[in-house]
């Protein structure tokens, strides 16, 4: 039932008791008009027209008068909501016979609407009962005055146990302050739409919902009902949990995996340091058996290209990041580890290193830490004779990614302008532009500063899986 039927239903029955009392000739009972100005308030107006006629004629016609009685119970008639009776006009069409048209008028405009009124009520009660959502309808002070089947169905109830209830007996405990702020909230806004919320059902299991609520209100804004329509989302909540577990699940599995192949590239990494170290070992081993010095020297250069690979492998082992070097700190040990080789302790020479927040993967550390390795052992074995004190600097600035820019030098007599550093037997030097070349870069000679300086490009390389 909707609530436009049940007011009026309400309006009816005042228009029934204004007609016992007519019947009763009581002709002073008045009926306010209401906010909508419908065709009920039209007809209220023509029988309080009419109820005046017959508190005039009450002083000219006899009660004993056998036409009046007849007005009254065509009156008591349409009071009890039969309209089959109609008042006998007489040929002289006296004033009495005015008031029995004016009666019969208003008893076919009355069964009228009351046939709308009833149609109205069938159409609008069918769209109820079958709608598949939860539907009830409150007054405006949170009790319920209409429910439908589906609702009765879900939660469990009858009918007449909600009917007159607070809303609050259908809502779970947690939401039960929506029958007071809530409902002003809901006033205020007008309506809400798709508000997740729970209601409980008559055992007191609560089902998830999603709430909409519309507020009916008259011409004049009076608050006449508030619509609630509700959808029971249980599946579509067990669905949303068991797809959360599914993707934690997932990441779960995915973690664990990537720890897995973190603890075996850790192992390899492991396996490949000591196996370089094994290589180191060798050559130093062979090389002992090895009298002539430029022989031998070619066996010590060797081997310190290979630490310089074995390093990597062992801070990639150490590290929890197993994709990227800290380079300040794979720099410090790799120079420290070679002045300390090829000068000894007491070396007198000083390393500036200033190489901040750069940290790069294995396929550019380690073409790089052998680009540096040979610039490095160079200046170690040429150019640090007959000066105090010998500088090696190394400053690498990160630009645009992937773009870096290196900058290396001692302050060392360096070699002459007259030799072409790009096209030179040396193998080092030669070695130098083939890594340059590896890392998409260039190198240029600084000749503004003492000393043999290298300005050199280069990029990050994209590691292929």
């Amino acid at each position: 039932m909707s609530v436009v039927t049940i007011l009026k239903d309400t309006r009816l029955a005042e228009i029934n008791n204004l007609l016992v009392e007519y019947a009763n000739a009581n002709f002073d009972i008045k009926i306010e008009p209401s906010d909508n100005e419908d065709q009920i308030d039209v007809i209220i107006y023509g029988l309080q027209m009419l109820g005046e006629e017959l508190k005039r004629g009450t002083f000219e016609i006899s009660d004993t008068d056998a036409r009046l009685e007849e007005i009254q119970q065509a009156l008591f008639s349409f009071a009890k909501l039969d309209f089959s009776r109609n008042v006998k006009i007489s040929s002289d069409l006296n004033s009495l016979d005015a008031l029995a048209l004016t009666v019969n008028m208003h008893g076919e405009e009355l069964k009228s609407i009351y046939e709308q009124i009833e149609r109205s009520k069938a159409y609008t009660e069918n769209i109820i009962t079958s709608m598949l959502d939860m539907l009830l309808v409150i007054n405006p002070e949170g009790n319920i005055i209409t429910v439908n089947q589906a609702l009765l169905d879900t939660l469990g109830y009858k009918e007449q146990e909600l009917i007159g209830k607070p809303v609050s007996v259908i809502l779970a405990k947690e939401e039960f302050s929506f029958k007071g702020s809530g409902i002003e909230e809901l006033i205020k806004k007008g309506r809400i739409i798709n508000l997740e919320m729970r209601y409980a059902t008559k055992s007191r299991r609560t089902i998830p919902v999603s709430f909409s609520g519309s507020v009916m209100k008259s011409k004049t804004g009076k608050v006449d009902g508030i619509v609630c329509v509700a959808q029971d989302i249980t599946i579509r909540k067990e669905i949303e949990e068991e797809r959360i577990k599914s993707a934690k699940a997932e990441r779960d599995a995915e973690k664990k995996r990537a720890e897995q192949t973190s603890v075996l590239l850790r192992e390899i990494h492991h396996r490949v340091k000591n196996n370089l170290q094994i290589i180191t070992s060798l050559l130093s081993l062979q090389s002992s058996f090895i009298d002539d010095e430029k022989t031998k020297a070619l066996f010590r250069y060797s081997q310190y290209r290979i630490n310089s690979m074995a390093l990597i492998h062992e801070m990639l082992y150490q590290t929890k990041d197993i994709s990227k070097i800290n380079y300040h700190d794979y720099l410090q040990k790799l120079v420290s580890g070679l002045i300390t080789t090829m000068k000894g302790g007491e070396n007198g020479v000083k390393l500036e290193l200033d190489v901040q927040d750069i940290h790069l993967n294995i396929d550019t550390s380690i073409p790089l830490g052998l680009m540096i390795n040979e610039i490095v052992t160079n200046s170690l074995k040429y150019g640090f004779k007959d000066i105090e004190e010998g500088i090696l600097t190394i400053h690498i600035e990160k630009l645009k990614y992937p773009n870096f820019i290196l900058r290396i030098g001692d302050n060392g007599p360096g070699f002459s302008s007259k030799i072409n550093f790009r096209n030179t037997n040396s193998l080092g030097l030669k070695l130098i532009h083939k890594l340059v070349i590896q890392l998409r870069g260039n190198i240029e000679k600084d000749n503004s500063r003492r000393g043999t300086h290298y300005i050199i490009s280069f990029q990050e390389i994209e590691q292929t899986s």
